[in-house]
């Protein structure tokens, strides 16, 4: 009765008069003879206090009354006694009070409507109601498709092959620019038997008469092919009525459920598709008419169609005010289509992160694909046209590790199958989560279909580029207007906030993955051929998406347009723009404080690498860090950024050393030194004393942390060298003049640091050190000798 659910209306005050009403009441009826034929049963068998009947357990017939849910509750604990108890009359309780709450929700009320405004109001309401629906009907379609990745990937077996080559089959189908329309309803149609199928194995394998049978045990080929696993069984025979959970994943658990809400959906969209009426006999009759109905009636069908909704755009553009519907509608519309545009920059970076995570010969393969698109000028026509067989290469490779993400041994299914090898291909399928791999891989192919989608949209659009833009998109003007307000109001503002972000971070991810990517396990050729394409990749990116807004970003502001800009912003007195001002105030104050101390930090943090990266090769820098600290900013900027050269080489020559140089251990050398008057022997090496070390682990793999130092001082001298750009371009926009010395608040001196409160802080702010500066040394010198000492 729950599997044919789905197949009924919504309780309506309509449909409660009809087939919903009748299939309440029929599961009213169903439970109420369960529960007289359970208790009636028990009462007849063991009620009375002399024992008639004779039931051994695990007996023939014993399994049988106990299948049904009868059981002698003698010597039985409470809680198992619960389980066994209330089943029945739990569900005809619910089923009663369902049925006649949906009597009592949906009963009608006679409503009188006398004005105009009233009218117009409930056809806003209705009009709206039946858009929202739509919306969710759109979203449910694709959420059976990933329900169905889902449900497949979560245990891999024989029935979740099946739902995964549909879910690639419809993914085809929608990208070769067809509609999910009534093909898509009909395979989805063909998978509700195996859906129900599958469910009732999983079901009847928990009870005893399966679970016993040797043929299809959990270890067998059949059970683990088929996923066949104990949730709830029976204990053992000496006492069966009690029952045993087992222990299993959260996928496992999450499979029935999965099953479940994806066999409601698969109904439910078919149904709305095929516009079947209730009852599964309805449903079958509509879905073999329609493989026979008339073209040209379908076509007349669509053209009513049309007309209907145009009708329904007629009465909602005598509303004044724009639809709820309308807004959410718009704004996916225009999501989808800003997406839809640049999907073949996603894929070329989805197919970038496949190859980097899962490193294998075929992934090389996509990782130089990737690379050569970008290098050619006309990246964006190769990239689609060549989107086809790119999908076929990745179906391929998906199905290719589904299969091998079955639980059988490598005897049941061979890994080199003839002159083919697919060892090298499913090297990292390997793992506790299977289910994760897959899944991952399955939405990363979701971009490579959405660019083969692009490509054959845009085909069929150059096919009807004469034909008139309402008719190409079937939009009335209202719709273009409503459109046209959308995009102008948050779509333009999102594109362009998201570009702004990547054009002004990207070049940093750019730096980061070529740091990362060299201490990223072992130094192998195979490596070294990724780090080549990766970097290849990132940087052309960088040059042809995100340079000119880079430079655009970087770039002085004209002080009249700035200064346009600021009071606009002042005139608004939202709270957002508030925030905003308040913002732009503490990442000034924040840029001034660092121009103002960076240096003395940047100073700080070499005397730092000096001392816990200890070496002779560092005793030029002390010796340049000491006439820095000595003299003014004169001296120690140029100190500065000399020192960042020398480290630079340093890293170099340091990594060229971990790598390549294997006589380390010829510098070892024996040195004595005397304590307490006993003689000690210590093996020394010059080249750790001169700052040339080996990995911690091997030679093959490099040892960040030996260079931690180093890399964290370039690090904060181009920092310093970012902030003062930035204040140059600050006080440029501005027509600031720079203050000499270099301070946060140059409008704050001696003469009125004693005014306010406020002046006396940012005087603190821009001389506190000086002012202070005995005091606070004294105080790190004492710190210093005490923890020494």
């Amino acid at each position: 009765m729950g599997c044919y659910m789905p197949f009924v209306s919504v309780p309506t005050s309509k449909t409660m008069a009809g087939s919903t009403g009748s299939y309440l009441k029929l599961l009213i009826t169903v439970c109420l003879l369960m529960c007289l034929m359970v208790y009636s049963t028990w009462f007849v068998l063991f009620f009375f206090t002399e024992r008639q009947y004779q039931f051994e357990p695990c007996s023939d017939l014993e399994k049988i009354i106990r299948t049904v849910g009868i059981i002698r509750f003698a010597n039985l604990p409470v809680y198992e006694s619960i389980i066994w108890c209330i089943p029945e009359p739990l569900m005809l309780l619910v089923c009663i009070f369902s049925y006649f709450g949906f009597k009592k929700l949906t009963k009608e009320v006679a409503v009188v409507t006398r004005r105009r405004g009233e009218k117009l109001k409930m056809q806003a309401r209705e009009i709206n109601r039946k858009k929202l629906l739509t919306i969710l009907f759109t979203v449910g379609k694709w959420l059976t498709c990933l329900m169905l990745c889902l449900t497949a990937t979560l245990k891999p077996s024989a029935f979740g092959a099946v739902y995964y080559v549909m879910f690639l089959t419809l993914l085809t189908n929608w990208a070769c620019d067809r509609t999910l329309g009534r093909v898509f309803a009909r395979i989805l149609a063909c998978l509700i038997p195996i859906i129900f199928l599958n469910i009732t194995i999983m079901i009847f394998y928990q009870f005893q008469y399966f679970h016993d049978s040797e043929l299809f045990s959990t270890y067998s080929i059949w059970g683990r092919l088929f996923h066949l696993v104990d949730l709830k069984t029976y204990q053992d025979c000496t006492d069966p009525r009690i029952f045993k959970f087992y222990p299993h994943s959260n996928a496992t658990y999450a499979v029935p459920v999965c099953l479940f809400v994806l066999y409601q959906l698969i109904i439910l969209i078919s149904r709305e598709i095929l516009e079947a009426k209730d009852g599964i006999l309805s449903f079958l009759w509509v879905f073999f008419r329609c493989c026979r109905r008339n073209a040209v009636a379908a076509k007349w069908r669509q053209t009513i169609r049309k007309v209907r909704d145009n009708l329904e755009d007629r009465k909602a553009m005598r509303i004044t005010t724009l639809l709820m519907a309308d807004r959410v509608k718009y704004f996916m519309i225009q999501i989808m289509q800003l997406l839809m545009t640049v999907t073949y920059v996603f894929a070329n970076i989805v197919i970038m992160v496949w190859a980097i995570s899962y490193v294998t010969w075929s992934s090389l393969i996509l990782l130089f694909y990737a690379n050569i698109v970008w290098l050619l000028p006309f990246r964006r026509q190769v990239m689609l046209s060549t989107s086809p067989f790119l999908v076929f290469f990745m179906v391929v490779l998906l199905l290719t590790a589904y299969a091998y993400s079955l639980d059988l041994t490598r005897e049941e299914l061979p890994t080199k199958i003839g002159i083919f090898d697919f060892s090298i291909l499913v090297c990292n399928i390997d793992s506790q989560q299977k289910w994760l791999t897959l899944m991952t891989k399955s939405l990363m192919a979701c971009v490579v279909f959405a660019s083969m989608g692009q490509y054959f949209r845009e085909r069929s659009l150059r096919k009807l580029a004469k034909t008139s833009r309402k008719s190409m998109f079937g939009m009335t003007p209202l719709m273009l207007a409503v459109k046209a307000r959308l995009k102008t109001s948050f779509i333009t503002r999102f594109q362009n906030l998201i570009f702004e972000f990547l054009g002004l971070w990207w070049i940093w991810i750019v730096t980061i993955t070529m740091i990362g990517i060299e201490f990223w396990t072992d130094i192998t050729l195979f490596k070294m051929v990724f780090v080549a394409f990766v970097i290849i990749f990132l940087i052309t990116f960088q040059q042809n998406f995100f340079q000119e807004e880079f430079n655009r970003i970087t770039s002085p502001v004209d002080p009249e347009e700035l200064a346009e800009e600021e009071e606009e912003l002042k005139k608004k007195n939202s709270a957002w723009t508030k925030l905003v001002l308040l913002f732009h105030k503490i990442r000034d104050v924040f840029f001034a404080f660092l121009e103002a101390y960076l240096l003395n930090l940047i100073l700080l943090i070499g005397w730092y690498m000096c001392l816990y990266d200890m070496g002779a090769v560092f005793v030029p820098v002390v010796m340049l860090l000491i006439c820095a600290c000595l003299f003014g900013r004169k001296i120690a900027n140029p100190v500065v950024h000399l020192v960042s050269i020398c480290v630079q080489l340093l890293i170099i020559l340091r990594m060229i050393y971990m790598h390549q140089y294997r006589y380390h251990r010829e510098w070892d050398y024996t040195g004595e030194y005397i304590k307490n008057g006993e003689t000690h022997n210590v093996t020394l090496n010059s080249a750790d004393w001169f700052g040339f070390h080996q990995p911690s682990k091997d030679m093959y793999t490099a040892d960040f942390w030996q260079l931690a130092w180093c890399f964290g001082y370039v690090f904060s001298v181009v920092m310093h060298r970012i902030v003062t750009i930035r204040m140059a371009n600050y006080r440029f926009s501005r027509e600031l003049p720079k203050p000499k010395p270099i301070v946060m608040f140059p409008d704050v001196t001696w003469k009125n640091c004693h005014d306010t409160t406020g002046n006396l802080l940012k005087f603190l702010a821009n001389y506190g050190f000086y002012k202070f500066g005995c005091e606070v040394s004294y105080g790190w010198d004492y710190i210093v000798i005490r923890i020494n000492g």
